[in-house]
């Protein structure tokens, strides 16, 4: 799925807030008011993945050769019947590690059918994980550039 960045600042999520913050506080997408996301803003962006967290919507991309999520209200999507046509979905169960924090994925085979993926593709930044994951993000590019 191709989107385009529209904000970066956690300002620009406020208005998505559950309840007003005080300044400097952790909100629900648990960063402080100051958190500007490592996204630049008019760029295009590939998400290889949706991210159900306890509180938010998130995408699965990077930015420079880091593997990041960021809230989806930070993006515009342009054609929302783009969704990749191999994408899986699974929800995580009670038993995993990351539940309740993460509570579904949407994204390539092994990043849903995997139960460690997301750990060892965010959280330990495993060097053959992120190597797939680019690989992966080379065959969506590949598809895009041959349905122009």
């Amino acid at each position: 799925m191709r989107v385009k960045c529209i904000a970066n600042k956690h300002s620009n999520l406020e208005k998505y807030e559950y309840q007003p913050l005080i300044d400097g506080h952790f909100g629900r997408f648990d960063v402080s008011t100051q958190y500007e996301y490592p996204i630049i803003v008019g760029e295009d962006y590939i998400i290889l993945g949706m991210i159900m967290f306890e509180k938010y919507l998130a995408y699965l991309t990077d930015n420079n050769g880091l593997i990041i999520t960021v809230p989806c209200y930070l993006f515009e999507v342009g054609d929302p019947k783009a969704l990749p046509k191999d994408w899986y979905f699974r929800v995580v169960g009670r038993d995993e590690n990351i539940y309740p924090f993460i509570q579904a994925i949407w994204g390539y085979e092994d990043l849903c059918k995997e139960k460690q993926a997301y750990e060892k593709l965010i959280v330990e930044m495993d060097e053959e994980s992120q190597r797939f994951y680019f690989h992966k993000k080379n065959e969506l590019l590949k598809e895009f550039i041959d349905g122009l």
